[in-house]
């Protein structure tokens, strides 16, 4: 009796640890690699410049991947983490134009939505690269009706995507996620009912 009771304690705290890795994976994970994400087009560029606020600004990667920010003019972003670009623009401003500049570079609060039968629907925030299967994980998982396949609603050039995949297919075969599926902000993620 009293080693079935420890017994069941002990799974009981096995399972308990495990949930808190599988969050940590979820969540802390992909915060962490933030500062390596690559930015692509229609990204949102924050750019502070210590001690210039003429030079603060906030701008969009266009469709030829370049920014367009004062004094340097247009600046190719895309394909670069946040610290590359950071270092081009100072580097930039220093040449031609200011003395040690300070140049911070970072992506603004990001979000997606997501909605439908899933636990936690809403907004919660995007930090790093994700797919939709982690994007479903952060919004607390699937309810008990909910279908793999779902849909992704996004904003390109002022028009609305709508992207349907299985949420088990949206990795190559490095189980890297595919770029297509790759959530990206302001995304709406739709999780069905499933028929069966």
């Amino acid at each position: 009796m009293v080693i079935s009771t420890i017994l069941e304690g002990s799974i009981k705290m096995i399972r308990y640890a495990f949930l808190i890795f599988l969050v940590y994976i979820s969540v802390v994970v992909p915060l962490s690699g933030a500062e390596e994400y690559v930015l692509k087009k229609g990204d949102i560029v924050q750019i502070s410049a210590w001690g210039e606020p003429d030079l603060n600004q906030t701008v969009v990667i266009d469709e030829q991947g370049n920014i367009s920010y004062p004094l340097i003019g247009t600046v190719k972003a895309e394909s670069l983490i946040l610290q590359q670009l950071d270092d081009k623009i100072t580097e930039l401003l220093a040449a031609d134009y200011l003395v040690n500049p300070d140049i911070t570079v970072l992506i603004p609060k990001q979000q997606f939505f997501i909605a439908g039968e899933i636990k936690q629907p809403g907004a919660h925030p995007l930090a790093g690269k994700i797919g939709p299967l982690q994007a479903v994980t952060m919004a607390g998982g699937f309810t008990d009706f909910a279908s793999s396949s779902i849909r992704i609603i996004r904003q390109i050039g002022g028009r609305e995507k709508e992207i349907k995949v299985n949420v088990n297919s949206t990795t190559d075969e490095e189980g890297k996620i595919k770029e297509e599926y790759t959530i990206r902000p302001d995304d709406m993620i739709i999780v069905p009912r499933s028929f069966f």
